[in-house]
Formats: C-alpha cells, sequence, structure tokens
C-alpha cells in the first residue's frame, strides 16, 4: 500500500477540491497514524493549511430541497 501511496502523492491527479481527495486524504491519514511516518503526516498538514481546515466553498455541493 505504502508504494501506492508513495506514487500518487508524486503524481497528483485531480485539482484539491476534487471529490476524490476526500477518500484518498483519508487514506494518508489513516497511513499515517499506522505508520507513524511523517511523509504521510507532511501532506496531511498542507492540506489542512490550503484549505484553512474548511472544504473549498467552490466545492460545496447544492442544497437539496
Amino acid at each position: 500500500m505504502t508504494t501506492a501511496l508513495d506514487w500518487q502523492l508524486k503524481n497528483p491527479k485531480h485539482e484539491l477540491c476534487d471529490w476524490t481527495n476526500g477518500a484518498f486524504s483519508a487514506g494518508v491519514f489513516a497511513a499515517w497514524e499506522t505508520t507513524g511516518s511523517k511523509k504521510y503526516g507532511k501532506p496531511c498538514t498542507k492540506w489542512a493549511k490550503q484549505t484553512n481546515g474548511n472544504p473549498d466553498p467552490a466545492c460545496t455541493l447544492p442544497t437539496i430541497m
């Protein structure tokens, strides 16, 4: 799993607010928790800083009534 994760971190395919990054960032966070590696903790911190800890307003879904 870490081989695939290392490759994906070096070859990002989607914009930061793409929905796939929600699942991806959860996986990166889980890898960081499991391994304790700063290599996986740093991207989590970077994303949190880039988004100010909040979802990007351009990425919010419309309210469904």
